[in-house]
Formats: C-alpha cells, structure tokens, sequence
C-alpha cells in the first residue's frame, strides 16, 4: 500500500470502506466519507491520486450521463492476494 500522511490514510481507508460497498459515484463516496468525517476535498483528491499508475488503489469508470464519476474496488486487491498467500504458506508448515 502507497505511504500516505496520517490525513491520506484516513481518508484512504475510508474512501476503501465506502467501495466495499460496490460501484458509487463519486458524490456517493463523498458522502460516505463525509459520515465518517472526511471532508469533500480530501476526497476528491485521494480518489484522483490513487485510481491510475501503479500505485492504484480503485478503478474509475466515466459515465455517459452528466460525465459522472463511478468508483470502485479492482477485482483483486494486491494486499489481500498476499496477506491470504502468507496465511496459507504459514498453515503448510
């Protein structure tokens, strides 16, 4: 997972709660976020920093209506591939 500020990585495990969901759009997750008291423009920011390049945390998808933002979760997170790798490595021995 990409270091992040004390900030960042409240706002990040935040916006990752909210996509466990499924697919919101990007108001949707604001929203979300905004509950558990991040506010709109840590938001915006972290999703558009970590939806491209390597360090991706959530896919973005433009939609047709109103060029509306839909978030989520890739369909295999790395960190969970690896945690459940170790797990099952640890259980062989």
């Amino acid at each position: 997972m990409p270091v992040l500020g004390t900030a960042g990585k409240i706002t990040d495990e935040a916006i990752t709660l909210a996509l466990e969901k499924g697919q919101l759009k990007q108001v949707e997750v604001i929203n979300v976020c905004k509950e558990m008291g991040v506010n709109k423009r840590a938001v915006q920011t972290v999703l558009k920093r970590y939806s491209n390049g390597k360090d991706r945390l959530w896919e973005v998808e433009r939609g047709f209506q109103h060029n509306t933002l839909f978030y989520r979760l890739p369909e295999s997170t790395p960190g969970v591939q690896s945690e459940n790798r170790e797990n099952s490595d640890n259980r062989d021995k």
